[in-house]
Protein backbone atom coordinates (compact mmCIF):
# COMPACT_ATOMS: atom_id res chain seq x y z
CA UNK A 1 0.00 0.00 0.00
CA UNK A 2 1.90 3.08 -0.95
CA UNK A 3 0.68 7.06 -1.70
CA UNK A 4 1.12 8.99 -5.03
CA UNK A 5 -0.09 11.47 -7.23
CA UNK A 6 -1.27 10.19 -10.05
CA UNK A 7 -2.02 13.66 -12.27
CA UNK A 8 -4.03 15.84 -9.83
CA UNK A 9 -5.13 13.75 -6.86
CA UNK A 10 -3.33 11.62 -4.35
CA UNK A 11 -4.44 8.41 -4.91
CA UNK A 12 -4.00 5.14 -2.14
CA UNK A 13 -2.46 1.99 -3.99
CA UNK A 14 -3.73 -0.75 -2.28
CA UNK A 15 -1.97 -4.03 -3.91
CA UNK A 16 -2.00 -8.02 -3.82
CA UNK A 17 -5.18 -9.24 -1.87
CA UNK A 18 -8.16 -7.37 -0.75
CA UNK A 19 -8.87 -10.93 1.12
CA UNK A 20 -10.40 -11.78 4.42
CA UNK A 21 -6.41 -12.85 5.28
CA UNK A 22 -5.57 -9.20 4.48
CA UNK A 23 -8.33 -6.50 4.48
CA UNK A 24 -7.57 -5.84 8.36
CA UNK A 25 -3.76 -4.18 7.29
CA UNK A 26 -5.72 -2.15 4.57
CA UNK A 27 -8.55 -0.93 6.62
CA UNK A 28 -5.94 0.69 8.92
CA UNK A 29 -4.65 2.18 6.27
CA UNK A 30 -7.51 3.32 4.47
CA UNK A 31 -8.80 4.39 7.65
CA UNK A 32 -6.34 6.61 8.61
CA UNK A 33 -6.30 8.22 5.37
CA UNK A 34 -10.03 9.04 5.93
CA UNK A 35 -9.20 10.41 9.13
CA UNK A 36 -6.54 12.67 7.80
CA UNK A 37 -9.50 14.22 5.90
CA UNK A 38 -8.02 13.33 2.91
CA UNK A 39 -9.89 12.46 -0.79
CA UNK A 40 -10.59 8.91 -0.82
CA UNK A 41 -8.71 8.10 -4.24
CA UNK A 42 -8.00 4.76 -4.85
CA UNK A 43 -5.64 3.01 -6.86
CA UNK A 44 -6.58 -0.77 -7.27
CA UNK A 45 -4.20 -1.38 -10.36
CA UNK A 46 -2.09 -4.49 -8.49
CA UNK A 47 -4.96 -5.99 -6.70
CA UNK A 48 -4.50 -9.99 -7.66
CA UNK A 49 -7.39 -11.33 -5.78
CA UNK A 50 -10.34 -9.64 -3.80
CA UNK A 51 -13.28 -11.62 -2.02
CA UNK A 52 -16.10 -10.55 0.06
CA UNK A 53 -14.39 -8.70 2.45
CA UNK A 54 -12.49 -6.84 0.32
CA UNK A 55 -15.90 -5.61 -1.82
CA UNK A 56 -17.08 -4.73 1.88
CA UNK A 57 -13.78 -2.74 2.71
CA UNK A 58 -14.56 -0.40 -0.50
CA UNK A 59 -18.27 -0.17 0.21
CA UNK A 60 -16.74 1.04 3.59
CA UNK A 61 -14.96 3.60 2.64
CA UNK A 62 -17.39 5.22 -0.14
CA UNK A 63 -19.65 5.08 2.78
CA UNK A 64 -17.61 6.41 5.20
CA UNK A 65 -16.23 9.25 2.46
CA UNK A 66 -19.59 10.56 1.78
CA UNK A 67 -20.40 10.55 5.47
CA UNK A 68 -17.54 12.74 5.90
CA UNK A 69 -18.23 14.17 2.65
CA UNK A 70 -14.88 14.16 1.15
CA UNK A 71 -14.84 12.75 -2.47
CA UNK A 72 -14.04 8.71 -2.95
CA UNK A 73 -13.18 7.64 -6.62
CA UNK A 74 -11.39 4.26 -7.80
CA UNK A 75 -8.67 5.45 -10.31
CA UNK A 76 -7.75 2.20 -11.76
CA UNK A 77 -8.55 -1.30 -10.59
CA UNK A 78 -7.03 -4.99 -12.00
CA UNK A 79 -9.51 -7.54 -14.03
CA UNK A 80 -9.56 -9.40 -10.41
CA UNK A 81 -11.27 -6.57 -9.08
CA UNK A 82 -13.40 -5.68 -12.21
CA UNK A 83 -14.65 -9.11 -12.70
CA UNK A 84 -15.78 -9.09 -8.38
CA UNK A 85 -17.36 -6.11 -8.61
CA UNK A 86 -19.47 -7.02 -12.42
CA UNK A 87 -20.53 -10.12 -10.94
CA UNK A 88 -21.81 -8.33 -7.47
CA UNK A 89 -23.45 -5.42 -9.62
CA UNK A 90 -21.85 -3.02 -7.69
CA UNK A 91 -19.52 -0.99 -10.37
CA UNK A 92 -22.17 1.54 -10.40
CA UNK A 93 -22.20 2.04 -6.66
CA UNK A 94 -18.77 2.27 -6.32
CA UNK A 95 -18.74 4.96 -9.68
CA UNK A 96 -17.58 2.96 -12.30
CA UNK A 97 -18.99 3.24 -15.49
CA UNK A 98 -20.77 0.41 -16.83
CA UNK A 99 -20.16 -0.27 -20.80
CA UNK A 100 -22.86 0.14 -22.36
CA UNK A 101 -24.48 -3.05 -24.55
CA UNK A 102 -23.25 -1.35 -27.86
CA UNK A 103 -19.81 -0.96 -26.50
CA UNK A 104 -19.73 -4.66 -25.36
CA UNK A 105 -21.00 -5.59 -29.24
CA UNK A 106 -17.81 -3.45 -29.94
CA UNK A 107 -15.40 -5.67 -28.05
Amino acid sequence: MTEHEPSSSPALALSGELTIYHVAAHFQVLREHIAAQRNVVLDLAAVEEIDSAGVQLLLLAKAQADAQGLPFALVAHSPAVDEALRLLFLKRALGLAEPTPAAENNA
